[in-house]
């Protein structure tokens, strides 16, 4: 059970410290807080708001769902394999990478789009 901890903590550590100041960075480099704030919908509000962390949120939920098997059976003596079947981790790992990179690969096609802020230096 400590390795799971050890490994959540690591994963935090790495997007805190490593992918957060480039996400800040991307969308200072576009503009995003600006466009954000000319969104005419919540919908459009939300897909600017999460461009840049779609891949992040989707590997976040598919690591949370491989392991809740393991910690409801360690945490509350409950035992979902009669539920989920065999090879549980297997699955959502398959799932979670092809939805990954499907979405790593629309984010790279959007922020092909997005056109820098042009700064008058």
């Amino acid at each position: 059970m400590f390795w799971i901890a050890g490994l959540f903590l690591i994963f935090i550590g790495l997007l805190w410290f490593w992918v957060g100041p480039k996400i800040v960075e991307f969308r200072a480099s576009i503009g995003l807080d600006a466009k954000i704030a000319e969104a005419e919908s919540l919908w459009a509000r939300l897909k600017l708001q999460t461009q840049g962390i779609k891949t992040i949120l989707v590997l976040v939920g598919g690591a949370i769902a491989a392991i809740v098997p393991e910690i409801t059976k360690d945490l509350a003596d409950v035992d979902l394999s009669p539920l989920i079947g065999s090879n549980w981790a297997g699955k959502v790992a398959a799932a979670t990478s092809l939805v990954a990179t499907i979405t790593h690969i629309s984010g790279l096609l959007s922020a092909a789009k997005a056109e820098p802020v042009q700064t008058n230096e």
